[in-house]
C-alpha cells in the first residue's frame, strides 16, 4: 500500500515522480552497456548517482520502503564503482532486481495495483551480497588504473553530494538558485566599505 502523502507535498511528489521515471529510463541502457563492458567506471557512477538522488527524493518526501531499497542498492554501487567488488552477471542480476522494485514502488504511488510488494526479500539479497564481498576483500584482478578512477570520481561526487541524504539534487538546486537572487549579505558590504581610503588629513600647522 502507498503511503499517504501530505495534501502540501503533492506537488513536490509529482515533480519527483516525473525525474525519477525519467533516469530509470536511461539507467536500462546503462545496465545493458555495463554487461559489455563491466570495468567502466563511468557507468558505475552514472548509475550510483541515480540511485543517489532517488534515495535523497524520497526521503525527503517521506517514502520509507523506497528509501530502504535505494540504499541498499546505492551501498553495493559504491562497493563496485571502488573496485571492492567484482561487476559479474549475478551482481548485475540482483542490482536490477533491485531496480525493478524502486519501479514497482514508484508505480504504487502513481495509483498502479501491484498487489502485496514487499521489500524484505531484495534488501537481503543487496545486503548479503555486501557483506560477502567485505568478507572476502577487493577482487585480484581488479585494474588498478580502474580503482585509481573509480576513488577520484567517488571524491567528486562526494563534494558534490547535498549536505544531507535527505535532499534530494532536485531540491538542491532549488535552494542553489534561491541563494543565488538573495541581495548582497552584511559581510559583502562590510568588505566593500573597508576598501574606502579612511585616512584621515594631517592637522594643519599650528600658528606662530
Amino acid at each position: 500500500m502507498a503511503p499517504e502523502i501530505p495534501e502540501d507535498m503533492k506537488d513536490i511528489l509529482d515533480d519527483f515522480l516525473v525525474e525519477t521515471n525519467e533516469a530509470l529510463g536511461g539507467l536500462d541502457q546503462n545496465f545493458l552497456d555495463l554487461e559489455s563492458n563491466p570495468g567502466d567506471t563511468g557507468l558505475l557512477n552514472e548509475i550510483f548517482r541515480t540511485v543517489h538522488s532517488i534515495k535523497g527524493g524520497a526521503g525527503f518526501l517521506g517514502l520509507e520502503d523506497l528509501v530502504r531499497v535505494a540504499h541498499s542498492s546505492e551501498n553495493l554501487l559504491n562497493m563496485l564503482r571502488n573496485g571492492e567488488m567484482s561487476v559479474t552477471a549475478e551482481v548485475i542480476d540482483v542490482v536490477l532486481e533491485s531496480v525493478d522494485t524502486i519501479k514497482a514502488l514508484l508505480g504504487e504511488l502513481q495509483g498502479v495495483d501491484r498487489g502485496e510488494l514487499t521489500i524484505g526479500g531484495i534488501v537481503q539479497k543487496l545486503d548479503l551480497m555486501i557483506q560477502f564481498a567485505e568478507e572476502a576483500g577487493p577482487p585480484q584482478n581488479a585494474p588498478e588504473e580502474a580503482q585509481a578512477v573509480a576513488s577520484t570520481d567517488s571524491a567528486d561526487a562526494d563534494s558534490a553530494e547535498p549536505a544531507s541524504d535527505d535532499e534530494d539534487d532536485f531540491f538542491a538546486d532549488a535552494a542553489a538558485d534561491t541563494a543565488t537572487d538573495a541581495p548582497a549579505t552584511d559581510t559583502a558590504r562590510a568588505e566593500t566599505a573597508s576598501t574606502t581610503d579612511t585616512t584621515p588629513e594631517p592637522a594643519p600647522a599650528p600658528a606662530c
